[in-house]
């Protein structure tokens, strides 16, 4: 749950620099031309799915119950 929250935050800082480096077809780079470009949405997509995978990894622990 921790990695989901983190990388939910880190998906706008990661979006102003991916607009940074590739522009599009303008050259602003403000926030509102990353979002019209889609990285925020690209982002979330990959920081939810690399994190489904990370939890997915994760070693369960079986409770046992004892009588």
């Amino acid at each position: 749950m921790l990695m989901m929250t983190l990388l939910a935050l880190a998906v706008i800082p990661i979006s102003l620099l991916t607009i940074q480096v590739n522009t599009g077809f303008g050259t602003n780079t403000d926030w509102i031309d990353s979002v019209k470009m889609g990285y925020p949405i690209f982002w979330t997509i990959t920081a939810l799915g690399l994190s489904g995978i990370l939890i997915a990894k994760q070693k369960t622990i079986v409770a046992t119950k004892t009588i």
